[in-house]
């Protein structure tokens, strides 16, 4: 059976466009960094800075993408807001290790919450907010869109977002985040427990909790301000532990956040505010 000439023609004009856009995409994705990234499994790196009505100066962030483990870590360094001397520090940290980090994004968000900065801009990230907002980068259209692409796959813990620690924690977390390795697990996690939510006896009930699971709870208590959104700090840099203690309690409203304090000897700090209701086993 013969098909019309005019069919034909289509079909071949329509297999000639198929093809050239298949050439250019390859063209497209060869020259892009986020997508030899993916290829490679390397991590991919990005400045970010968020700039709120009522903030003295923006809020710097390093973004780290691990394509291995389709993380992104999302890094704050506090009272720094100059690209520039952000990545100074990083040298004089990392050393040889530290990527030189050229690609950024500056965005000026209409709303951004007032809470923990890194718990604000996980939010921002997670909504997409920056997509079409007023957002100025030096990234090329394409690596956006595929950086969109990757976050919309992302599971609710996939973005992990944390503080830079005080100087004496920073060399040995900053070339944890430069690996690609995922962190080494398996022992038994230690925590603290502490009621900021207004309601008596959160904190003994969430401990009682935590130890039927084998989380050892060092120490637990009322804290005088009450708060209206949960935190739970990872304090060692194994962001796995905070996602533990909150699944164990079941507040699925909480915020996970890294946030390194080798002084306090424990491994995760669990603050109860006004939004986390769980029940006793």
């Amino acid at each position: 059976m013969e098909f019309p000439s005019e069919i034909t023609a289509a079909q071949r004009r329509l297999a000639a466009a198929l093809m050239a856009a298949a050439l250019v995409l390859a063209w497209v994705e060869n020259r892009s960094p986020l997508a030899r990234a993916l290829r490679a499994g390397t991590p991919w790196f990005c400045w970010t800075s968020l700039e709120n009505q009522g903030q003295d100066s923006p809020r710097l962030f390093l973004a780290v993408y691990q394509p291995a483990q389709r993380a992104l870590e999302l890094i704050y360094f506090p009272k720094t807001a100059r690209i520039a001397d952000a990545q100074k520090l990083l040298g004089e940290q990392a050393g040889a290790l530290a990527p030189p980090v050229d690609n950024f994004i500056q965005s000026k968000p209409a709303s951004l919450p007032q809470a923990d900065p890194v718990a604000a801009a996980k939010e921002w990230i997670m909504r997409q907010d920056w997509i079409g907002a007023d957002l100025s980068s030096n990234i090329p259209f394409f690596d956006l869109l595929l950086a969109a692409l990757e976050i919309r796959r992302f599971g609710a813990d996939s973005l992990r977002p944390a503080w830079l620690p005080e100087p004496d924690s920073r060399r040995e977390f900053i070339a944890g985040f430069l690996s690609s390795a995922a962190p080494e697990s398996g022992r038994a996690v230690t925590a603290e427990v502490f009621n900021a939510s207004g309601r008596k006896g959160l904190a003994s009930q969430a401990t009682k909790i935590l130890r039927l699971s084998d989380v050892d709870v060092i120490n637990y208590g009322n804290l005088a301000q009450r708060r209206a959104k949960t935190m739970i700090y990872d304090r060692t840099g194994r962001f796995q532990n905070a996602i533990l203690v909150r699944q164990i309690l079941g507040c699925s409203s909480a915020d996970a956040v890294t946030q390194i304090a080798p002084k306090k000897m424990i491994d995760v700090t669990v603050i109860i505010a006004e939004d986390c209701n769980f029940q006793e086993n």
